[in-house]
C-alpha cells in the first residue's frame, strides 16, 4: 500500500514538474521572440480582424514588449472584405499583413487558398483540442458569450424565463428581440452551432419568427433593449455590454444555459509576413496568462485556456457542454442552418 501511495505521489510530483517546466519554455519563448524581433527592427504587427473592441488589449501587448505596436486593421464583419483584402496583398506581392484574426469561415477559406502559414505557439500545448487546428494552421485565442441581454428597468430578474423554449413562447410575443438571419450573422453563428449540438429545432425557430421582432443588428438589438423597446434579445453579443452599461445604459446578462454559445475566431500566422517574429510573440502572448487575463479584463472576453479568469461583469460558463464545429464541418454546417432559417423567413 505505501509502495503504491508513494508511486502515486511521485507520479504527481514529476507531472507538476513537468508542466512548471512547459510553463518556464513558454514564457522564455516569448522573450527570445522580444529579442529576434528587436533584432530585426521589427517594431509592428499588422493585423486583420473584424473586431474593433480588442485595441485596450493592444495597449497591454505594447506596455509588456515596449517598442512593438499592433496595427490593427478592422474589417467589419470579415468575410469577403478582409478575403479580398489578404487576396490582394498576394496578387501584388506587396505583403503588409502579419495576421489574420476572424470567424472560422474566414479561416477556413484562406487555408484552402494555402494562404496561412503553420505556426504553433508553444503556449498552445495546453489548450484544449477544439481550441487548435490539429494541423497547426490556427489557434481559438478567445471566445464571446452570446446569450440573453435584458434591461432591468423593464424586466425583473426573477421574471426571467429559464429555457429557451418559454423565451421565444407565445407569452413573450413583441417583448424580446432578435437580429436578422443572414447566413453570416451572430444569431446564423450561434444557431448554427446549437444545430451541430442538436439543440435547436425548426420549431423554436418558427416561435422565434411569430413572437419576436427583428433588428438589422447584434448591435442593434442592444440599443433596442437598452433604449427600453425591448425586454431583452436572444444571441446578444455580451463582449459589448460592459461599454454600453459604462455608458449608463441599462443592461444586464441572463445566462440561458440551454442555449447560451461561446464561440470564438481562429488566430493564424499569414504567409510572407513582414514582421514575423513580432507576430509569433503576439500570437503567443494572447495565449499566454497575461494576454488571458487581458482579454477577460480589458475585452469582456473569455480566454480558452484551461483556468482562464471569468471576465469581470460576465456569468461563470465553466460547464459549457456544447461541442465547437471542426473546421472541417464549418462551412456545410451553416449553409445547412442557413437553410432552415431561409424556409421560415424566406429571405
Amino acid at each position: 500500500m505505501k509502495t503504491l501511495l508513494g508511486r502515486v505521489l511521485l507520479g504527481c510530483a514529476l507531472l507538476t514538474i513537468a508542466v512548471k517546466s512547459l510553463a518556464t519554455t513558454a514564457d522564455e519563448s516569448l522573450s527570445q521572440l522580444y529579442k529576434q524581433a528587436k533584432a530585426a527592427g521589427q517594431s509592428q504587427v499588422v493585423i486583420y480582424l473584424p473586431y474593433g473592441n480588442l485595441q485596450p488589449v493592444w495597449d497591454a501587448f505594447t506596455q509588456a514588449w515596449p517598442g512593438i505596436t499592433v496595427r490593427p486593421a478592422v474589417i467589419s464583419g470579415g468575410g469577403a472584405p478582409l478575403l479580398a483584402r489578404i487576396r490582394a496583398e498576394a496578387t501584388s506581392g506587396n505583403y503588409t499583413g502579419d495576421v489574420v484574426i476572424s470567424g472560422l469561415g474566414d479561416i477556413h477559406t484562406l487555408q484552402q487558398e494555402h494562404r496561412l502559414e503553420k505556426d504553433v505557439p508553444p503556449q498552445a500545448t495546453s489548450l484544449p483540442e477544439q481550441y487548435k487546428d490539429s494541423a497547426g494552421y490556427y489557434q481559438i485565442p478567445f471566445n464571446t458569450l452570446f446569450t440573453l441581454v435584458y434591461n432591468p428597468n423593464l424586466i425583473k430578474p426573477e421574471q426571467l424565463p429559464q429555457t429557451f423554449d418559454e423565451a421565444v413562447s407565445q407569452k413573450n410575443q413583441g417583448h424580446f428581440g432578435y437580429a436578422r438571419f443572414t447566413g453570416a450573422a451572430a444569431p446564423d453563428l450561434a444557431g448554427s452551432v446549437l444545430f451541430w449540438n442538436n439543440a435547436v429545432s425548426d420549431e423554436q425557430l418558427k416561435q422565434i419568427k411569430a413572437n419576436g421582432r427583428e433588428v438589422p443588428t447584434a448591435i442593434a438589438l442592444l440599443t433596442n433593449i437598452a433604449q427600453g423597446r425591448l425586454a431583452y434579445g436572444l444571441w446578444a453579443p455580451t463582449q459589448n455590454v460592459k461599454k454600453i452599461q459604462q455608458d449608463g445604459a441599462p443592461l444586464a446578462i441572463h445566462l440561458l444555459k440551454d442555449s447560451a454559445v461561446l464561440m470564438g475566431p481562429g488566430m493564424a500566422m499569414l504567409n510572407h509576413a513582414p514582421n514575423k517574429a513580432a507576430a509569433q510573440l503576439l500570437r503567443g502572448w494572447l495565449l499566454s496568462d497575461a494576454g488571458q487575463r487581458a482579454l477577460g479584463e480589458l475585452a469582456s472576453s473569455y480566454g480558452t485556456q484551461p483556468g482562464a479568469p471569468v471576465p469581470p461583469g460576465l456569468p461563470d460558463v465553466s460547464d459549457y457542454a456544447f461541442k465547437t464545429i471542426p473546421l472541417s464541418h464549418w462551412e456545410e454546417t451553416l449553409r445547412a442552418f442557413r437553410s432552415h432559417t431561409q424556409a421560415i423567413w424566406g429571405n
